[in-house]
């Protein structure tokens, strides 16, 4: 697109019909009443090649204009939805139906009573896509039309009815919707159930109670869920006895919404789930004791007790959701449980428990037969964070397991006692690729400058998430790794000047600047586009015209793109401290 020389005559491009001229006098930066005009005109004349350029004036630094945009996208738009309104009523179905659906994405208010008439379509689709236009509306207007809809003859009707009903919340909907809980269709009680859970009216308690026996379990299911929303103790007891649903989705709808009641009259119920067929139903079981809270404590103590390992299990986790001093020794003696499973999430307990009681019996559990426990051992022994644990720890990075070593490093990291870099550093050679990952993840939160080396060396790394972190890693630490990362910016391996240039990026120190500009020279294309990322992200102005240089040098979408968006994040930058040289911001 060409430029203006001359200030451009509104007035002359209207009368000539110019349309790509009024486009271009919209984009005339000298003059703000000269875009404010050509605006006003584009609006007038509703062409369809002006909606993107008036889009792209929302953004426009004027306080006025993008106001004035807005209202001219706004009077394009007019005539366009007075054209459907008039469709409504064409001869063919197809029509009406695509019609009313593009009315409910517009949302303009006036096509809310059209569309209240077009509930009355002999066509069931059109009424369909009626009722679900007036849901997404969400008129008050249409809430009696949309009560009457739901005894259209056609389900699909109804049960848009019920949805766009739920959708607008108004109190009067309620009723009607208890009595969509009776509908022949499944489909429409269904609805109904989820509209009444958004409402959250204690009306619907009572009859969402009855729906727990539909002959549908897709409706128990959503009445469940819908009574966990309410919250009424009244639907306590019969929840309990959904607990024994035929169906598991049921059950583990019934335990959830137990646990955000908490009434304690649920608790033991809730203990018996533990024993459930579907572990999912023992997971929400374990977690609806959990939220119950104390009143749990006492009988989940005796649960760690039970001949049913899945219910010694759930216990054990509930316990650690409470955090209840009381449970720390009957956990204590759970670790040594014949179940490995009931080992592990009794160690996962102690750590969320945090009390210094536990810490030698979890560092004996470092030794646990049982790879996971010893695992999530290391990992409650991070989480207490008790200086006892740091050598342990540091045994634990030679353990045979993959998933020991790593929970133990990560656990380092946490500590940050300074005696663990050097084993940390010899993690980083370890065999197993996430090991490295979590050896540099621990070494970035310590940020001991005696790591930088060896994370730099560790850029050669053949895993690109192991490269990722340890350049994490590096910008973590910071300045004490700028030296070295600034040389690597030179080696002779691709991945490691790559991930040099983003650990500059992150430390964003302007010393970088200077050699990062030499590296868009690099050979390696993906090096080059990451130095641009990094220079605008640093922000620095005397990357303009090397940047600019550099998308000159290199053509191609992908890295024109990059230096774009980093020159845009410079001018930025620049012009809250007012020094960016505008000539390279507009060479791109």
């Amino acid at each position: 697109m060409g430029v203006f020389y001359r200030k451009p005559n509104v007035e002359r491009l209207r009368g000539e019909g110019n349309v790509a001229g009024l486009i271009k006098a919209l984009q005339y930066k000298k003059d703000w009443a000269v875009r404010w005009r050509a605006a006003e005109v584009l609006a007038d004349i509703a062409h369809a090649m002006a909606g993107t350029p008036l889009t792209q004036a929302l953004k426009d630094k004027h306080l006025f204009l993008p106001d004035k945009a807005a209202r001219a996208l706004e009077e394009m738009r007019k005539p366009a939805v007075e054209r459907l309104i008039q469709a409504l009523t064409d001869e063919h179905s197809d029509v009406r139906w695509k019609v009313a659906e593009a009315l409910g994405y517009m949302g303009d208010t006036r096509a809310v009573e059209p569309l209240i008439q077009a509930l009355k379509d002999e066509d069931n689709v059109v009424r369909s896509r009626a009722v679900e236009a007036l849901g997404k509306m969400r008129d008050a207007k249409a809430v009696e039309p949309l009560i009457q809809a739901l005894k259209d003859e056609d389900n699909v009707v109804r049960s848009r009815a019920v949805e766009a009903l739920g959708k607008i919340g108004d109190a009067m909907a309620v009723e009607p919707l208890i009595q969509a809980l009776r509908d022949e269709d499944s489909g429409v009680r269904w609805r109904a159930a989820e509209a009444l859970d958004a409402r959250r009216d204690t009306r619907a308690v009572e009859p969402l109670i009855q729906a727990l026996r539909d002959e549908d379990s897709d409706v128990r299911c959503r009445a469940a869920w819908a009574l966990e929303f309410i919250g009424d103790a009244r639907a306590v007891a019969p929840l309990i006895q959904a607990l024994k649903d035929e169906d598991d989705h049921v059950r583990r709808g019934a335990a959830e919404a137990l646990g955000e009641i908490r009434d304690a009259r649920a608790v033991e119920p809730l203990i018996q789930a533990l024993r459930d067929e579907h572990s999912l139903v023992q997971l929400r079981a374990a977690e609806a004791l959990g939220k119950i809270g104390k009143p749990a404590v006492a009988p989940l103590i005796q649960a760690l007790k039970d001949e049913d390992d899945h219910v010694r299990r759930g216990a054990a986790e509930a316990l650690g959701e409470i955090r209840d001093a009381r449970a720390v020794e009957p956990l204590i003696q759970a670790l040594r449980d014949e179940h490995s499973d009931v080992r592990r999430r009794t160690a996962w307990a102690l750590g969320d428990i945090k009390d210094a009681r536990v810490v030698e019996p979890l560092i004996r559990a470092l030794k646990d037969e049982n790879q996971e426990v010893r695992g999530r051992a290391a990992w409650a022994l991070g989480k207490i964070g008790d200086t006892r644990v740091v050598e342990p720890l540091i045994q634990a990075l030679k353990d045979e397991g993959d998933l020991v070593r790593c929970r133990a490093a990560e656990a380092l990291g946490k500590i940050g006692d300074t005696r663990v870099v050097e084993p940390l550093i010899q993690a980083l050679k370890d065999e197993g690729d996430l090991v490295r990952c979590r050896a540099a993840e621990a070494l970035g939160e310590i940020r001991d400058a005696r790591a930088v080396a060896p994370l730099i060396q560790a850029l050669k790394d053949e895993d690109y998430s192991v490269r990722a972190r340890m350049a994490q890693a590096l910008g973590r630490i910071g300045k004490p790794a700028l030296g070295p990362l600034i040389q690597a910016l030179r080696d002779e391996d691709r991945d490691v000047r790559y991930e040099a240039a983003g650990a500059l990026g992150k430390i964003g120190d302007a010393r970088a600047v200077e050699p990062l500009i030499q590296a868009l020279k690099d050979e390696d294309s993906g090096v080059r586009s990451r130095t641009a990322g990094v220079l605008g992200d640093i922000g620095d102005a005397r990357a303009v015209e090397p940047l600019v240089q550099a998308s000159s040098k290199y053509p191609g979408m992908a890295f024109g793109s990059i230096v774009g968006r980093a020159l845009d994040k410079i001018r930025t930058r620049s012009r809250r401290g007012g020094n960016f040289d505008a000539r390279g911001s507009d060479g791109v």
